[in-house]
């Protein structure tokens, strides 16, 4: 789970992210991210009903973009609100952790977002 001061909950700030964001993609996950200024980035997730009907997969894919975010936390530079969306194209029998895992990294250093 992400410490409180890592979530991005507020409606206000969601809909500024998606008005002034910028975007980057790749084949299993989308980002929206924006520069606020100081203090420490915030991370939202989604998983919209076009994904999976389901909720339980919709609430495990979240589960996962969480916990792949929390564990490279420490290397994303403060300031940033982001919010990681799933593919809703991607095959559900192809995605495992591992998967999300690592193109989370990778879109996060593709945004420029990573400090290494």
């Amino acid at each position: 789970m992400l410490p409180v001061q890592n979530r991005l909950k507020n409606k206000d700030d969601l809909k500024r992210l998606f008005r002034e964001g910028k975007i980057r993609s790749n084949n299993v996950l989308t980002i929206k991210f924006k520069f606020r200024g100081a203090g420490s980035t915030r991370v939202g997730f989604g998983a919209s009903v076009k994904f999976s009907k389901r909720a339980t997969q919709r609430n495990k894919i979240r589960r996962w973009m969480r916990e792949s975010v929390r564990l490279i936390l420490d290397e994303i530079k403060p300031g940033y609100d982001i919010f990681i969306s799933i593919n809703t194209r991607f095959p559900k029998k192809l995605l495992n952790f591992t998967l999300i895992k690592e193109k989370t990294k990778s879109l996060l250093r593709k945004a420029s977002i990573l400090l290494n």
